[in-house]
């Protein structure tokens, strides 16, 4: 009953009452990152690695993105895995946040759904995933990724990996009422 009552506690929260800001950024300068990494692109032989470190319910996410033709990174130490991202590219409509799309034009790739376990981080596993996807896609596209401003970690990684901020994008959702404001940042875009 107590689990009941916190997811019903979330999901009214999140529909109702949402205060925050993300931030895109985009790729400006090449950073070589490395770690004791290993990186591959994920498929339907391996993406099933990720249930060392997630939840098995993003299995079947994780199986439609290949389906679409989103492209996976996952990450191992030891043979483990222990981090995954995505990409998706070309023209169509990306979340920053439920709430805030983002049209991507046909020469650009959003980096997505990124995560490290755990006992990985710290480790300087997500800025060389980072690394890994902007020399796949460097030569012919623009790099974006966004982040919530209260996660200074994946910011600290993300401009590691030599991204710059380009929008703050702030959202407020009251009963169900949207307001959103966009800020260009500088001349990165």
């Amino acid at each position: 009953m107590r689990e009941f009552i916190r997811l019903f506690v979330n999901f009214f929260k999140s529909r109702f009452y949402i205060n925050e800001e993300f931030y895109l950024y985009v790729f400006k300068n090449d950073k070589n990152q490395t770690s004791d990494v290993d990186i591959v692109i994920a498929n339907n032989d391996n993406i099933s690695d990720i249930l060392n470190f997630q939840d098995k319910r993003y299995l079947k996410i994780f199986k439609k993105f290949l389906d679409i033709g989103d492209v996976g990174y996952l990450g191992y130490i030891n043979g483990k895995c222990i981090h995954r991202s995505w990409v998706k590219k070309g023209e169509q409509t990306v979340r920053l946040q439920k709430f805030l799309p983002y049209k991507l034009k046909n020469n650009q790739i959003f980096i997505h759904m990124c995560e490290t376990a755990p006992e990985a981080r710290g480790k300087n596993v997500y800025p060389s995933v980072l690394c890994k996807i902007i020399n796949d896609f460097k030569n012919n596209y623009e790099i974006l990724i966004a982040v919530n401003s209260k996660n200074i970690p994946s910011i600290k990684g993300i401009e590691k990996a030599g991204f710059v901020l380009a929008e703050k994008q702030k959202i407020k959702v009251i009963l169900g009422i949207i307001s959103r404001k966009k800020q260009k940042i500088g001349s990165s875009r």
